[in-house]
């Protein structure tokens, strides 16, 4: 009977550990296996916690030549800030990698989506690599995780309307409001100024942001000069007297913007005339007993 007991418990020990040792998930799923030839047909990156609380993931999702990624959603994702948005890299891949503030525990949470177009007959998998998902604990500790793998047919006979999935997916609401931050660090450009920004998207995902600094109030945004720019990004007014515009745009061109005051406020023309005034005073009051001290 005791054999029995401690038998049991060490079981019961076995299966426990092994139940916390799973760790996050990543889910890859998409449409059932059978696709036809030139249709497209979106698949989505998703992670499961499982009672972990997950703050930073990366990874690369790789896929074969009889596929092609059509458009990279990120719209609507549980991950707040990303360190490479998810983009198709050189060697036909999609590299991700972000942070999650405060850490995810809840259920299935979208990290994001790709649209592929299928190419010639045959079959395939799309899966994840190189990934990794680390605990919100204040160390950084990595967490097992673990992925599953799609896998596909590519039919021989050609799909009616291979469009329809994009002619659906209609986008005409912009980017969520957003608040840039100026900041400075000796770790980060030097120590000099930066503007720090991250813009959340509900539809299709972002295509990327543009800045325009100027130390006046942009009236014409239609003719102004915009730079394409990542964040953070290095101000090119270090004396912080410029207007920041800061322009978040989708991937359906639908565009936020907004702007940052200037931090000190610049000198107007009566201001400028004042210092130039006091300084020919000043100048001539030092040159004046100068003067009186060698006689």
């Amino acid at each position: 009977m005791l054999r029995l007991v401690t038998k049991l418990l060490v079981l019961l020990i076995f299966f426990s550990s092994a139940k916390t040792a799973l760790g996050a998930r990543f889910v890859v799923e998409g449409p059932p296996p059978a696709i036809e030839r030139e249709a497209l047909f979106e698949l989505l990156l998703s992670l499961e916690p499982e009672k972990d609380n997950i703050n930073a993931l990366e990874g690369t999702l790789s896929f074969p030549a009889n596929v092609t990624p059509v458009v990279v959603r990120d719209g609507g994702s549980a991950v707040s800030f990303w360190i490479i948005r998810p983009r198709v890299t050189e060697k036909g891949e999609i590299e991700f990698a972000g942070i999650i503030p405060g850490g995810y525990t809840g259920g299935r949470g979208k990290v994001f989506s790709v649209i592929f177009k299928a190419g010639s007959a045959g079959n395939g998998e799309i899966k994840l690599k190189n990934f990794s998902t680390l605990r919100s604990d204040g160390r950084g500790s990595e967490v097992r995780s673990r992925a599953n793998v799609y896998s596909y047919v590519i039919e021989s006979r050609l799909a009616v309307n291979p469009e329809a999935l994009l002619s659906a997916m209609v986008d005409l609401t912009p980017p969520e409001g957003f608040t840039p931050i100026v900041g400075s660090d000796p770790a980060i450009f030097e120590g000099r100024y930066f503007v720090a920004f991250e813009a959340k998207d509900k539809g299709l995902g972002l295509a990327g942001y543009e800045i325009l600094e100027s130390r006046k109030k942009v009236r014409d945004f239609v003719s102004a000069h915009w730079e394409k720019v990542q964040s953070p990004y290095p101000l090119k007014d270090q004396e912080l007297r410029s207007h920041i515009y800061v322009k978040a745009i989708d991937l359906s061109g639908n565009e936020k913007l907004t702007v940052v005051s200037p931090l000190r406020r610049p000198l107007s023309p009566v201001g400028v005339i004042l210092w130039c005034i006091i300084f020919v005073i000043i100048l001539g009051t030092l040159i004046r007993r100068r003067r009186v001290h060698f006689r």
